[in-house]
């Protein structure tokens, strides 16, 4: 009679303990890392935000977008998701809906629209100056 070889099926010292410290260390860098990025009540575990993922939460994308913005430096993490949701719904109150002087009624809002509401300084992809004060540029002519 041959006996099954569990050394494939198990490896020694790995248990439900060593793994459940995995998981919950994953979960924890997971939640430190998205408050870097200004989100002060994040999903609590990865699990929970790739459902959200999944079941094409608006929450979802609304974060994804602000993390992708940040990521790419055209909104500061000072900004924080709250101001960045408070932004997004007075957007989606006000201007969406709306039709312009030209006819062309206002259906959504874009990444790029909200970027440019928060703004920075100088553009992270060519170094140019975006926002300043005119007043103050003249003073320096």
């Amino acid at each position: 009679m041959l006996l099954p070889r569990t050394d494939r099926t198990r490896v020694v010292g790995f248990n439900r303990s060593v793994s459940q410290k995995a998981v919950h260390g994953n979960n924890r860098h997971f939640v430190k890392t998205m408050k870097q990025y200004g989100i002060k009540n994040p999903p609590k575990t990865l699990d929970k935000f790739k459902e959200m993922e999944y079941t094409n939460n608006p929450e979802y994308k609304k974060m994804n977008a602000y993390i992708n913005s940040v990521k790419r430096g055209k909104i500061s993490p000072l900004v924080g998701y709250d101001r960045y949701s408070e932004v997004h719904k007075e957007i989606q109150d006000t201007i969406v809906g709306l039709e312009t002087n030209s006819g062309i009624k206002v259906t959504g809002q874009s990444e790029h629209f909200i970027e440019r509401v928060f703004g920075v300084v100088k553009d992270p992809d060519t170094g140019d100056l975006i926002q300043c004060n005119p007043k103050r540029k003249k003073e320096n002519k």
